[in-house]
């Protein structure tokens, strides 16, 4: 039976390390298989102790529109998984059903609704229950939101024919500021719904034409339409380890340290060192001619993630990601319903399995 014992380091460096050549990326396929290792009497297979003990989460950033964090000694398809459910199923709300009572703009009615539908608003969609068609307008399941603006002459501009039209004209510019919130009967909010941002330009007006449009704004995920996602980005690179393997003195140091763009290298007694691994980008620049390739080598930690996400502003950027985490763990505990499901049809009782480990 495989123990714990150490692997051999090159095939150690092969299972927790991505080699990145100047040509080409060496190992980027992880080895997952709990048995992969067994004839070397090592047991690669989950630990749930292990993974508790062993898992570490370091913020390094965090305002309320972006986070970036550590999350070490998981494997790429738990990060992975954070990542895509960031993107699609955590919920926000948006504008989803549009009703057009007067529109002479030259924007027409699908285009603008469209538009409105991708204005992020600033409304936490936990207190709401998900709108379906069909389902009746309540409270809880919706806000709305009435947008009426008209372009007309501004009497007090001058007469020059090369004044611009926001000078020329009133209500030129229709702005998602111009979005107002009606307040439902019972329905209250601390801070009123808003949109995130008052300066996106929707459309844009002549003299006697004019908007009138009543909203609809509905909680749903990403996965159904993009406006729904409440990032803007969610993504994570593998930590970059840069080692000096022989050692650079000299006129060679200062030359490996102007080559990198990204000033990772240093100089400290007259010979080269790696002060900023973190910021390489690998862009291999260190490596793509000799001398400097005999002296660097770059890896990736296979095991360490670097995620930085962005809000579009209807939450904080932290919040998002704890309800990304517990959207993670309803899947997981989905799954474990499903098998202790199954377990009891094909054994016609009760399950013996035990899944408090798990926990």
């Amino acid at each position: 039976m495989a123990t714990n014992t150490q692997l051999p380091p090159h095939i150690e460096k092969m299972r927790s390390r991505v080699g990145v050549g100047f040509k080409k990326v060496h190992n980027p396929v992880g080895v997952y298989g709990a048995r992969t290792f067994e004839s070397l009497g090592y047991d690669n297979s989950l630990n749930m102790d292990d993974f508790k003990n062993n898992l570490e989460i370091q913020v390094s950033f965090c305002d309320p529109d972006r986070v970036v964090f550590d999350v070490v000694h998981v494997d790429a398809p738990i990060a992975n998984a954070i990542r895509r459910i960031l993107l699609v199923e955590v919920p926000s709300i948006a504008v989803e059903t549009v009703y057009v009572h007067s529109n002479n703009s030259i924007m027409h009615d699908e285009m603008l609704a469209h538009r409105l539908g991708l204005i992020p608003l600033r409304i936490d969609p936990r207190s709401f229950t998900v709108w379906k068609k069909g389902d009746e307008v309540t409270t809880q399941n919706t806000v709305k939101f009435s947008l009426k603006v008209r372009c007309e002459m501004n009497k007090s501009a001058p007469r020059d024919d090369e004044a611009p039209p926001d000078v020329l004209y009133k209500g030129h510019k229709v702005y998602s500021g111009d979005m107002k919130y009606v307040p439902m009967p019972g329905q209250s909010f601390a801070v009123p719904p808003a949109p995130v941002h008052d300066d996106i330009v929707l459309a844009k007006l002549g003299p006697g034409q004019d908007i009138h449009i009543e909203m609809n704004a509905t909680k749903n995920i990403g996965k159904e339409h993009a406006k729904w996602s409440p990032v803007s980005t969610a993504s994570y690179r593998l930590l970059p380890e840069v080692t000096i393997t022989k050692e650079a003195r000299g006129q060679l140091a200062m030359g490996l340290k102007n080559l990198c763009p990204a000033n990772v290298f240093d100089i400290e007694d007259d010979h080269a060192v790696v002060r900023r691994p973190r910021d390489c980008t690998m862009c291999r620049e260190c490596i793509r001619e000799t001398p400097f390739s005999d002296h660097v080598e770059l890896t990736r930690k296979r095991d360490h993630f670097i995620f930085d996400v962005e809000s579009t502003g209807v939450m904080p950027a932290d919040s998002l990601v704890t309800q990304a985490l517990n959207v993670l763990v309803e899947k997981c505990d989905m799954v474990l319903e499903g098998l202790d499901t199954a377990i009891k049809r094909s054994s016609g009782g009760d399950s013996d399995v035990d899944f408090t480990a798990a926990d």
